[in-house]
């Protein structure tokens, strides 16, 4: 299997190096006193932060744990050093390179390994305890998007509220393109009253798990419509992130398998979801039939506002 994470994981590791010194004195540790920690002498960390020596994967993973026990302890810490670590170096396509996920240095470590994507598909029932892990694997880890077809689907509260506590406990949280949002505030003023009634109450979804701290909405004045944007930021962070999408459209779903095996955008398999006729959501395949085949493509950008600076966070980031 080709390893397309391994450059990846190189550049995580340089990352840390070249702003560890910085990373340790936000910690509060003394060279000797991180060094104690995971087993190195104090000149070894001197010379790791010097650029002396090169920093193994292993003393990565040590580093790593030990900044994730004191981020347990002071969450405060965690933007400051992402922010140094922001700073400090960008892979080949000028993006900052990312070495946290759901506030852990260690997890996305261990995230940036070939997966077994197609052997977790294939054990995936949509009842009993099987269906349960598979809920949990995504809340706890994946990058979790939601486009307008799911969220007007009559039972989708109802499956999110089965996530909750995981993306609760992950620290993690659903993804809501901005674009989204505006559509489905359009939809309100329907003359349709299915239509404005079903769009209603998932923006009642949706303020529901931002009170929560389980949605974000993200977006920028300058994305056009809800497919491209979709396409474009999964693009993005196809190379970082385990990304998950909840759609009811077929085309859209079609579309991201296609990216899927395109060789040019290595990265993790995209996983595709819908909402099913028993209230679970499964994975598409060939055969699927979520029960609608709404073209998204033919939403534009031209709905009611929100306001970008109050509601919606940018696309520099995802966590």
């Amino acid at each position: 299997m080709v390893d397309f994470f391994l450059n990846t994981r190189r550049d995580m590791i340089d990352t840390l190096q070249i702003s560890l010194r910085a990373v340790r004195q936000l910690l509060g540790l003394s060279a000797q006193e991180l060094g104690e920690l995971i087993g190195l002498t104090r000149q070894t960390i001197n010379n790791l932060e010097l650029g002396k020596s090169q920093m193994s994967p292993t003393q990565y993973v040590a580093l790593c744990a030990v900044i994730d026990h004191y981020v347990s302890e002071k969450p405060e810490l965690l933007t400051a050093i992402i922010a140094v670590l922001k700073v400090s170096v960008s892979n080949t396509d000028g993006q900052t390179i990312s070495n946290v996920h759901n506030s852990s240095f260690l997890k996305k470590w261990f995230f940036c390994f070939p997966n077994d994507y197609k052997e977790f598909i294939g054990n995936v029932e949509s009842s009993g305890e099987n269906y349960a892990k598979f809920l949990s694997t995504l809340a706890q880890n994946y990058k979790i998007f939601v486009d307008w077809t799911f969220l007007v689907m009559p039972n989708a509260n109802n499956v999110l509220d089965t996530m909750l506590p995981e993306l609760i406990a992950a620290n993690n949280s659903i993804i809501v393109p901005l674009r989204v949002v505006e559509y489905l505030q359009q939809q309100m003023l329907s003359s349709k009253q299915e239509e404005a009634d079903r769009a209603k109450a998932a923006i009642i979804t949706i303020n529901k798990y931002l009170n929560k701290g389980a949605i974000q909405i993200r977006g920028e004045k300058e994305d056009s419509n809800i497919y491209s944007t979709f396409i474009s930021v999964f693009a993005k962070y196809k190379s970082s992130y385990r990304l998950c999408l909840l759609t009811q459209d077929e085309n859209l779903a079609k579309d991201i398998q296609v990216m899927n095996e395109k060789q040019e955008l290595k990265g993790f398999p995209i996983m595709t979801c819908f909402l099913s006729d028993d209230n679970t959501i499964k994975i598409y395949d060939k055969d699927s039939k979520p029960g609608t085949s709404l073209d998204i493509k033919q939403i534009g950008s031209n709905t009611v506002q929100f306001n970008v600076e109050e509601v919606a966070k940018g696309w520099d980031t995802i966590e």
